[in-house]
């Protein structure tokens, strides 16, 4: 957004629009246009708010960005509006059409006791523990042991925080709204074991900051031969072992997700 956006659009990342849309948009005859760089996540963003019914009417546009340059038209640069400023408290008609929404979608709800269990168990059973609000808000408090991984990119990008699609899902907020809607869409995109923290248990968000990035940390020292692989019988080896591991990378600045 800052690198370009339409002149007057206002920033507001996908998982973010159903929780503030009452709020920028409160006159159902308003027409809301949701765009991005280029076509997907305006088609999440946009899908969301009709899921959830908001009366509205509800436009992508085709290219965003993109396609706005594209016909010649000039793009802002910098700094603009940002939804999450814009906000206060959710409308309970928000939270009620995520949580009709997630329920039809097949996500489920847990309590504290469970989400206890599944991470105690998570050496045998993978538990993907994400808080999709923004970096801002997961900096500022966040269940311990979270990620931070927003809605809108997680739902575009799930490979880069989802490792095993078998795995548990669990996603946090603090508001009950995006969890949901970001939950819906995984559940469609074919992910079975999604859930969210049910209405009254939501964990405190007693962790804050970032974690410490062990890829990004400075390396200690140069690993010695054994540390390395033998290329002639690594597939001899892992295929004689219990266990296969396959670790995909591409982009070094990728590798920390």
């Amino acid at each position: 957004y800052r690198t370009a956006h339409i002149p007057g659009a206002i920033s507001c990342p996908g998982g973010e629009l159903v929780y503030c849309i009452a709020q920028l948009a409160p006159d159902p005859a308003t027409p809301v246009v949701v765009n991005c760089a280029g076509r997907s996540r305006s088609i999440y963003g946009a899908q969301s708010l009709i899921n959830a019914g908001i009366p509205n009417p509800v436009h992508s546009l085709n290219l965003g960005t993109v396609g706005w340059w594209g016909a010649g038209l000039e793009l802002a640069v910098g700094e603009g509006p940002r939804a999450e400023h814009m906000t206060n408290a959710v409308p309970e008609a928000s939270f009620a059409a995520a949580h009709r929404l997630a329920l039809a979608c097949g996500v489920r709800e847990i309590n504290g006791s469970t989400l206890a269990q599944w991470q105690s168990e998570s050496e045998v059973h993978s538990l993907h523990l994400l808080d999709v609000r923004l970096p801002d808000a997961y900096a500022a408090g966040h269940v311990p042991g979270a990620q931070s991984a927003p809605g809108g990119q997680l739902v575009e990008c799930s490979d880069d925080w989802i490792g095993l699609r078998g795995g548990r899902v669990v996603l946090t907020d603090d508001d009950g709204v995006r969890a949901r809607m970001t939950g819906s869409w995984l559940r469609q995109l074919g992910y079975n074991q999604v859930a969210v923290m049910a209405p009254g248990e939501q964990p405190k968000l007693s962790e804050v900051g970032f974690p410490p990035d062990p890829w990004l940390a400075a390396p200690s020292g140069v690993p010695d031969a054994s540390y390395y692989p033998v290329y002639e019988t690594l597939e001899q080896e892992l295929l004689a072992s219990e266990h296969h591991v396959v670790e995909q990378v591409r982009l070094p600045e990728l590798i920390r997700r």
